[in-house]
Order: structure tokens, then C-alpha cells, then sequence
């Protein structure tokens, strides 16, 4: 889940980040560029309340270099709620998503590209907050916008699809959160191999869907990621990774033990920690 660092333009995003890859050549975009990136190094490493100052210095340096109605301004207000949020303060976080996300639709449309991290993150933040109803339309709004402006295929577009499919299955919509699941297994599995610790996530995901609804069957023997049960339907398990096993997972940050979507700005596949970069 969830909660996505926007980036600026100019530093490679990695895989699945090319709604990221804006161009700006102004020595401010560089070097708030330079500062997000010490963000994300900081909260990788665990340093959250570095990472939180640093956050503060860059969101008052792009207000006096841009102004408050900026895209530059709203990416680092949603870094500054995304940093608050490895900290635990959702308080702070939320008024920051928000004033975040309605710049961005202002300076881009409803439909822009650049919304979907910021509603990633404030549905995430609703979510873990058992605020279902609000996360679910912002999760499915995130989907169409990755669907329409990265295509269906695209890793983004998978991390959206299992985003949408958590809350449906923490509501017991098996039906509505299945559908999703497969098909971000198959885009995660054509993007990255059947051995990513996101295929895995997902795996895990179904393989609790078909445990609940009575189509779980633990196998005597497996041989790879993808573990198939006597039954007509495969019952998918994990068997070895590196995070210990939890229902319909979705990584957290390092030092967080709360949920949140699989995806990430650098590395989609894994978390949904992505910041903004300043365009």
C-alpha cells in the first residue's frame, strides 16, 4: 500500500515509473530532485524523522522557488504526508495528501497521470484507518487513471489492481478481489519472473482468497513459487520468502508494521512507498 513518494524528473525512476520520468532542467528541479532522493534513502534505512526534516526543508524550498499551486509545490506536500505516515501521524499525513491531490488536479486535469500516487497514499492512509468506503473509490480512480495512461499491462497497472483488490477482500468480496489479483500476478510474472517477491505477495494474496472460501488445500510437496493443489483451481502458497507469512499481504515500509500495497516509485514490484518527484 501503500504510500507513493512522488518524484521529480531527471532521476531514473526504474522499472514500471514512466509517468515519473518529467523533464525539468532548472538547477531548483535538480536539486530537489538531489533531496528526494535523500528522502527515500533515509526512510529505506529507517531514519523517519531525518527523513521527515528533510521533507520540511524541501516542501518550503519548492513553495519560495514555485509557489503553493506548483506541481512542484503539491509532489512535496504528498512526500512531506508520506514521510509523516512512516512515523504513525495519519493526522498530519491526511490534510497534506488532500491539499496534494487537489493541486495536482488542478495544474493536470482530473485524469492526470501525477494524481494516482497521491491517491494511492490517502487511500492507504483511510485503509488503515478501517475507512473502507473512502479507500475503495480512490484505490479504483488510481486503476482507471494507470489503466488509461500507462496501459493495462504495465507494472503501476498491476500494483493498482492489487491496491483496489485488498480492501474488497478485507470486506469479504472474494468475488470482486480475486478477479484483481489474477490479473496482477500475470502482469507481475510477465514483468518481472515468476521469482519476484511480488509474485509472491500476490500468490499469498490468493492463496488466503482460496483459504476463506474453502478452496485451500495444503500440498505435500512444492517446487517453485506457484504451488498447485489436487483441486481443480490452484490453491497458490508461499513457501520461501523473506517476510514472514500475513493475510492478504501488502508490505510496509521498513520499521512499519502496518499494511500497505505492493509497488514503489524505484522498484514497483514491492512496495507502494513511492514519493513525487518536482516535475
Amino acid at each position: 500500500m501503500q504510500h507513493e513518494i512522488v518524484r521529480t524528473s531527471g532521476i531514473a525512476a526504474g522499472a514500471g515509473a514512466g509517468r515519473e520520468c518529467l523533464r525539468h532542467d532548472t538547477c531548483i528541479g535538480a536539486e530537489h530532485s538531489v533531496q528526494t532522493t535523500k528522502i527515500i534513502e533515509l526512510e529505506r534505512a529507517g531514519k523517519f524523522s531525518k527523513a521527515l526534516t528533510l521533507a520540511q526543508k524541501t516542501l518550503a524550498d519548492a513553495e519560495k522557488a514555485h509557489g503553493p499551486v506548483h506541481r512542484d509545490f503539491a509532489a512535496a506536500l504528498n512526500n512531506l504526508g508520506h514521510a509523516y505516515a512512516n512515523l504513525g501521524q495519519d493526522s498530519e499525513a491526511e490534510p497534506l495528501y488532500r491539499r496534494a491531490l487537489a493541486i495536482f488536479e488542478k495544474a493536470g486535469g482530473l485524469d492526470s497521470a501525477d494524481i494516482a500516487p497521491t491517491l494511492n497514499n490517502l487511500a492507504a492512509l483511510y485503509q488503515r484507518q478501517d475507512r473502507l468506503a473512502d479507500a475503495e473509490p480512490l484505490f479504483r480512480r488510481a486503476l482507471l487513471i494507470s489503466e488509461r495512461s500507462l496501459g493495462p499491462s504495465h507494472p503501476d497497472t498491476g500494483r493498482s489492481l492489487n491496491n483496489l483488490a485488498t480492501p474488497y477482500e478485507k470486506l469479504g468480496r472474494h468475488g470482486d478481489s480475486e478477479p484483481l489479483f489474477k490479473r496482477a500476478l500475470v502482469i507481475y510474472e510477465k514483468a518481472a519472473g515468476p521469482e519476484h517477491p511480488a509474485v509472491a505477495t500476490l500468490l499469498n494474496n490468493l492463496g488466503q482468497v482460496a483459504k476463506v472460501t474453502g478452496r485451500y488445500t495444503e500440498p505435500s510437496r512444492c517446487t517453485g513459487a506457484r504451488c498447485r493443489s489436487a483441486s481443480a483451481r490452484p490453491a497458490l502458497i508461499i513457501r520461501r520468502r523473506r517476510r514472514p507469512r500475513q493475510q492478504f499481504r501488502q508490505s510496509a515500509a521498513p520499521g512499519r508494521p502496518r499494511d500497505s500495497p505492493i509497488g514503489e516509485g524505484r522498484h514497483p514490484f514491492v512496495r507502494c512507498n513511492m514519493m513525487v518527484r518536482p516535475s
